[in-house]
């Protein structure tokens, strides 16, 4: 009961960013649904289709905001979209979530 009242009295949302060079998002909108293109350092872009409960918006090309009413969903698609390109710890590349810290690695020692 108490979940149902914050769903629908507050906006919840997340921030993600995108760390790397060339490290990119555009987001497209179509008839029922929004598609989200990555570009995410593979050889192709990467399409991303979400529906339009969730409102996708980009500031930036390297920021991406995703705000619902319903927590559960923002959490499922914003950690789909992370997974696409987890950070990696030694140079910290890939998606972040907006307040997060990657403690990096220390590599090969000569």
């Amino acid at each position: 009961m108490k979940q149902i009242l914050i769903e629908i009295s507050t906006v919840i949302y997340k921030k993600l960013k995108l760390i790397g060079v060339s490290y990119r998002a555009l987001l497209e909108d179509s008839f029922n649904n929004q598609l989200l293109l990555l570009k995410l350092g593979f050889s192709h872009l990467v399409y991303f289709r979400v529906s339009k409960k969730l409102k996708l918006f980009c500031k930036k090309r390297t920021q991406l905001f995703i705000s619902s009413n319903s927590y559960q969903d923002v959490t499922h698609i914003s950690a789909l979209i992370r997974n696409l390109k987890s950070p990696e710890p030694y140079k910290g590349k890939g998606i972040l979530y907006e307040n997060e810290k990657i403690v990096l690695k220390a590599g090969k020692k000569i």
